[in-house]
């Protein structure tokens, strides 16, 4: 369990407010990056010291398995329509992760008994800064995985929440890699803690929703995808300037599935502007989708791959062996078209009028 008076003395960092003033020698973390080259993974210092950070908790055998570096986990790349979907090998997580939670509501409270990170042990935090934690996370996705957990001590339920939504833009937009990602499960569609936290991991595969085609919803600030199996909205950031309006777009679809109760994923990532022609060489906007999706009740495991927030943005973490080998690009669009589909149309119209 962690010492209190250990984490909130250790990487006093400010790396998630607009207008915070930051301490010690890692002052270049405030800058904001908006071209990002998509053909190298370029690091920034933020970058730098979480990665650095994460290999040194990696090699004290704190995690439950090891990932030895970027684009060393074994992938297939499956093409959907031009557009790629990456199956990865992840038998070790599937195998020796600790066993999810079981859930039977989106709205279930937070219980202490179980598991949940006020009980980590102190090494697994590599930042902290006022109310928000990095942590590592011990069943990586892939390199650098980790957990952004805002406000830990209140010890909030699996609910996004406007700060969480924040801290989670403000990370990505200060890596200057194309290769972060950034997503979030609710309670019933795959959240396997129920303490609020939200994933951070580094993937060097192009994922097709990097560049699919979208079309509006509702004018220039919600859209949703032209054809990609997992049915769901989209938003895109393309300036620091606007983030405060972004992140009151996207809070009023979230806080309405939320409101009814709707299992959801969101997935963040850099990409291709809406309006444009996918860049050659770089990604100038952050793109940010969510999938209201089916609800998945209890502790349930499919065989292949549970399609939670990486897999709906076409990262399939693969459990066994047989199934990464066998799998085809037609049985994993299948699967997340079934997941999404009838959520996605039942409140569509009903977003549309939240936005008009």
């Amino acid at each position: 369990m962690y010492n209190r008076c250990c984490i909130f003395s250790r990487n006093p960092l400010c790396i998630w407010a607009e207008d915070c003033s930051f301490r010690g020698t890692l002052g270049a973390m405030t800058e904001v990056f908006w071209s990002v080259p998509n053909k190298t993974c370029c690091f920034s210092e933020l970058d730098q010291h979480l990665t650095k950070t994460w290999e040194t908790v990696r090699d004290k055998n704190i995690m439950r398995y090891r990932i030895e570096g970027l684009g060393t986990q074994k992938t297939r790349t499956l093409m959907y329509k031009g557009l790629s979907i990456i199956a990865q090998l992840a038998t070790e997580r599937a195998s020796t992760r600790r066993a999810p939670q079981e859930v039977t509501d989106i709205d279930q409270p937070f219980d202490n008994k179980s598991f949940n990170f006020t009980k980590i042990d102190s090494q697994e935090i590599l930042l902290e800064k006022d109310n928000i934690h990095v942590i590592v996370n011990t069943s990586p996705v892939d390199y650098g995985s980790c957990l952004i957990i805002p406000n830990l001590e209140l010890c909030l339920p699996q609910k996004i929440t406007e700060f969480g939504l924040q801290a989670s833009l403000n990370t990505l937009i200060r890596s200057n890699s194309w290769c972060m990602r950034v997503g979030f499960n609710s309670l019933t569609a795959y959240a396997s803690v129920n303490h609020q936290h939200y994933h951070i991991y580094y993937l060097n595969q192009h994922l097709g929703v990097e560049m699919a085609a979208v079309k509006p919803l509702f004018g220039d600030t919600i859209y949703e995808f032209l054809d990609w199996p997992a049915k769901g909205f989209a938003f895109q950031l393309k300036e620091f300037d606007s983030l405060s309006l972004f992140i009151s777009n996207v809070w009023k679809l979230v806080e309405y599935l939320q409101q009814n109760r709707i299992a959801h994923n969101m997935f963040i990532t850099r990409g291709c502007p809406f309006e444009e022609e996918p860049q050659a060489d770089t990604y100038t906007a952050v793109r940010l989708f969510i999938w209201a999706r089916e609800p998945s009740f209890g502790i349930k495991e499919r065989n292949g791959f549970n399609p939670a927030l990486c897999e709906l943005a076409g990262h399939i973490l693969v459990k066994d062996e047989t199934s990464f080998e066998r799998i085809t690009v037609e049985e994993a669009a299948e699967i997340l078209s079934n997941v999404t589909t009838t959520p996605f149309e039942s409140v569509k119209n009903a977003v549309n009028l939240i936005y008009s």
